[in-house]
């Protein structure tokens, strides 16, 4: 069927001297659908027929209506079935299309409510979050922590791997240092680090949110279930901000080495979005409360043992960290923060590994904290599950290769211990340093060679003789130049 439109064009062509064909090609048309127009002289009416069939859901609104209201958000299928059992004849599709019409005349239009914004007075949080971000050569999903402050919109964002506790408040520690200060309301979500019931009238929260609350002494306001509206300036932040995170790392095809340098570039982005003129002006009139003059510790802590691998079981994902062996069997403290688990016995650090993320199960084994139980072993070495550790870095490994050709197997892993154990007192990096020295000479590689590099005791200075001149050559020489 065509309109008024095309049939205006079809008179007009014709007077212009266009056959029938022509005018059907330049218009997109069928030829018999423009001869049938130009025969007519007119655009037909279509009318179309209507159905004597009743309709099945007469009858039936009410008890659709008293369904509804007692659960609004009663799915289709059940609310299809309560139907039939009250005789409802018609089909689940009829009853889709008639109840979607019903619903929006109950819900009708929402109402909004412009709030009078306060400086100094509502600071609001929440996760949102980032996926397919390349970080270290992986795609991975990254978790925002956001903040704005409602009066100024002055925004602060930071990058975590998970959405813990440790990240809502390591991530709400540096906001209120990059605001130089904390608004009297902190409006949340119902997080689940934090929330650990929903009650009516309250929330029931975490022991350790209670502590992070009396720290900073800010009134905290928990939205209501489904009710994102209710802290719209950090939902509308959300979204700006990933578009054009997205938008950045799109036009730039960027990777980033590290989670840091991520974080880096998301607050350079928070900095231009706090740089304009009316958030720099406002943020001036924001009248923040001061921060407490200690700093809360934001990592779980928790008491475990060492296993007789050397290592301990972290999280409910069953993560095992070593320590150094000489505390197998000992129970010691364990610290966990966003990225990084720390270790102390009796107070003392021991042992720091970053943080796993991802599968259960997984192991972070450092070399330092086995490689003296080694050396004791060293039969054991290639039945060790973790042995590639032994040749993390290309050096060791051409370092070991060499050793190979001189020496048989045996003779060279135990040599190769030695060296590696120097790890412990020097560090890798010295070690990995002095191994490439070492190598560069010719003569066998030993351990007590490697040492001597790394103390700068190649050579006694004492051993040294001076060379001794001769006076009677010297003077020959003085008569030669005479002449």
């Amino acid at each position: 069927m065509i309109n008024m439109g095309h049939y205006k064009e079809i008179i007009r062509l014709r007077n212009g001297g266009e056959t029938q064909e022509e005018i059907a090609q330049e218009l997109g048309l069928s030829c018999k659908t423009v001869g049938r127009y130009l025969r007519r002289g007119e655009v037909p009416i279509y009318v179309r027929n209507r159905s004597t069939k009743t309709d099945p859901f007469i009858g039936h609104e009410e008890a659709t209506k008293e369904l509804l209201e007692t659960k609004q958000d009663m799915d289709m299928r059940s609310l299809f079935e309560r139907l039939r059992e009250r005789g409802y004849v018609g089909s689940y599709r009829t009853l889709c299309r008639k109840t979607a019409m019903l619903r929006q005349s109950m819900k009708g239009n929402a109402v909004y409510f412009e709030r009078q914004k306060v400086p100094g007075r509502v600071m609001e949080g929440d996760f949102t979050e980032l996926g397919g971000i390349e970080i270290g050569g992986q795609k991975l999903s990254v978790h925002l922590w956001v903040v704005v402050l409602t009066y100024s919109n002055k925004i602060f964002a930071t990058p975590f791997l998970q959405e813990t506790f440790e990240c809502f408040a390591r991530g709400s520690q540096e906001a209120f240092e990059e605001f130089g200060g904390l608004a009297e309301i902190y409006r949340l979500d119902n997080l689940s680090p934090v929330v650990i019931k929903v009650l009516r009238g309250g929330r029931e929260t975490t022991k350790r949110f209670k502590m992070f609350h009396q720290h900073y002494g800010f009134k905290v306001h928990f939205c209501n279930p489904a009710r994102g509206w209710e802290k719209g300036s950090v939902e509308s932040v959300n979204g700006h901000l990933k578009k054009k995170i997205e938008t950045e790392i799109a036009l730039g095809k960027m990777s980033f080495v590290s989670l840091d340098s991520f974080r880096e570039f998301v607050q350079s982005i928070c900095r231009k979005v706090n740089e304009a003129e009316e958030v720099a002006s406002s943020f001036k009139l924001e009248n923040l409360r001061p921060l407490p003059p200690s700093v809360f510790e934001a990592y779980e802590t928790k008491i475990a043992k060492v296993s007789k691998y050397s290592t301990v079981i972290v999280g409910d994902e069953g993560h095992r960290y070593s320590v150094p062996s000489k505390y197998v069997g000992c129970n010691v403290e364990v610290r966990i923060y966003p990225a990084e688990v720390m270790f102390l016995f009796q107070g003392q650090e021991i042992a720091k590994h970053g943080r796993i993320i991802g599968k259960k199960r997984l192991v972070s084994i450092q070399l330092e904290h086995v490689i003296l139980e080694l050396c004791k072993k060293p039969g054991v070495v290639w039945e060790w599950k973790y042995n590639n550790i032994l040749f993390e870095h290309p050096v060791w490994n051409s370092f070991y290769e060499r050793m190979k050709t001189e020496r048989n197997e045996q003779s060279c892993i135990k040599e190769f211990l030695k060296c590696l154990s120097l790890t412990v007192t020097y560090g890798r990096h010295n070690v990995t340093a002095g191994m490439q020295i070492l190598e560069e000479q010719s003569g066998l590689l030993t351990c007590n060679k490697l040492e001597a590099i790394l103390t700068n005791e190649m050579f006694d200075p004492m051993e040294i003789k001076p060379v001794e001149r001769n006076l009677v050559e010297y003077d020959e020489l003085l008569r030669r130049k005479a002449r």
